[in-house]
């Protein structure tokens, strides 16, 4: 009798605490199935390029990886001409440039080496730019539509709510897949839209949680930052060329650690050639500045040390986790401004 009373009490506990957790625990019993499996997720991911696109995807997963390679016949960069036309400017520039950057993950640590230096310049302008076609653009807005219809679906619970405190979302999704059993959802999704008539290639490597933070209600996540965590290469190679199949790629999961190395490079790239701040007059803080907001962006804590190397100077500068906190700097405030959210390639989000 006692045994029961206390397994009375504690199932009382459990559904009060699913309640408050904004998760009824009827909806989460028996009917309270995932919507979608992976394997219906992928078979829907298809159905829906070849009605929107008329193409049909190569999708092979490793892992925490999906692999999604689109073979288009088009081009994937064009010329488009400025408004304005040519311009040119006596009146120099001076700021800081990228000559080098590379960010490596290594026996749990993270190996930045860098030459940044400040260069006088004259702004001039020939009238004209490179930019993605009209095709890879339309291409890249379906999959983003064919991802959120598809991939987002898979971990969803019926009855759920979202939170927008990152401690309270942990622990809330922790108990309701306690209750709910779900397919597990690619961490990763690596993009590659190929031009295989000129062999030519850009791959993205999409952090699928971003992706649904930045498209969600409660936007946990502003366009700017989002622009910071989406990584993008264009490369090329004859290999790429008549390759309808994806054969040429090195199929792989992608590692955490990787990616915060990736991460970190998009990120100071970012902040010295598109951010609406300047960069820090010391390169070397920049750099760990964006190291830090790294990883606090991703909690990751599965390295012992960073290792700086300025390549212009030769200076070596050795930086542990707990000291790294030392290095933040604080954005400054943006005052009477707004966003609207509007999907392009570079970065997805304009």
């Amino acid at each position: 009798m006692h045994l029961f009373r206390q397994q009375f009490i504690l199932s009382i506990i459990c559904c009060a605490v699913i309640t408050l957790c904004g998760c009824d625990l009827a909806a989460l019993r028996g009917k309270a199935t995932p919507g979608i499996t992976l394997d219906e997720a992928n078979k829907k991911f298809i159905r829906l390029c070849e009605q929107t696109l008329e193409m049909t995807p190569v999708l092979r997963k490793e892992q925490n990886t999906l692999w999604i390679y689109f073979p288009m016949e088009g081009p994937i960069l064009d010329i488009i001409p400025s408004p304005l036309g040519p311009s040119k400017s006596n009146q120099p520039t001076r700021k800081a440039a990228i000559k080098y950057l590379d960010v490596v993950y290594d026996q749990r640590a993270f190996v930045i080496e860098f030459d940044i230096a400040g260069e006088k310049s004259y702004p001039i302008d020939y009238g004209y730019t490179s930019g993605f076609s009209k095709i890879y653009q339309r291409i890249q807005s379906k999959v983003i539509e064919a991802t959120q219809q598809t991939y987002f679906e898979i971990e969803k619970v019926p009855g759920d709510v979202e939170y927008k405190h990152p401690l309270k979302k942990q622990t809330h999704r922790r108990l309701v897949k306690s209750y709910v059993k779900t397919d597990k959802a690619p961490e990763f999704l690596a993009l590659v839209i190929a031009d295989i008539n000129k062999g030519i290639e850009v791959v993205s490597f999409l952090y699928l949680n971003d992706l649904k933070r930045v498209m969600s209600k409660l936007q946990s996540i502003t366009p700017e930052e989002y622009r910071r965590r989406y990584v993008t290469e264009l490369r090329g190679g004859t290999q790429i060329v008549d390759d309808k199949t994806g054969s040429h790629i090195k199929y792989r999961p992608l590692p955490l650690s990787e990616f915060i190395a990736r991460q970190i490079k998009n990120r100071i790239d970012y902040q010295y050639k598109k951010s609406s701040f300047p960069p820090h007059n010391v390169a070397k803080l920049e750099i760990l500045n964006q190291t830090y907001q790294t990883m606090q962006a991703y909690a990751f804590k599965e390295y012992d040390k960073i290792y700086v190397y300025d390549l212009a100077t030769s200076l070596e500068m050795e930086v542990t986790p707990e000291e790294l906190s030392k290095y933040a700097i604080e954005a400054p405030e943006r005052k009477g401004q707004y966003f609207i959210l509007e999907f392009n390639p570079e970065g997805i989000v304009k």
